[in-house]
């Protein structure tokens, strides 16, 4: 029969194995998530630069709903920027 000092050190193994695991995940997750931002950040200027174009060339009726779309692809964009910057700096000690 296992003493009680073993038995807490198999449970303490079972606890630090299962963090660790943990631990991973969130990591992974938070990877997966910076990718996803960054994915969109890149959407968001593509489209844009395709959006302007199509209107530039092209003689589109509506185009006074370029001024509001750029706008709001430049929001997606700098505060993506934005939070990056800003993340990486209170990672790094500073902020």
């Amino acid at each position: 029969m296992p003493t009680k000092k073993e038995l807490q050190k198999l449970a303490d193994e079972k606890i630090n194995a299962a963090l660790a695991k943990g631990v991973k995940a969130e990591t992974e997750l938070r990877a997966e998530q910076n990718k996803t931002q960054a994915r969109m950040a890149w959407v968001a200027i593509l489209s844009s630069v395709v959006f302007t174009t199509i209107v530039l060339f092209f003689d589109i009726a509506n185009a006074e709903i370029l001024g509001p779309f750029l706008v709001a692809q430049a929001g997606v964009v700098g505060s993506y920027m934005g939070v990056t910057a800003w993340l990486s700096r209170s990672k790094n000690g500073k902020g």
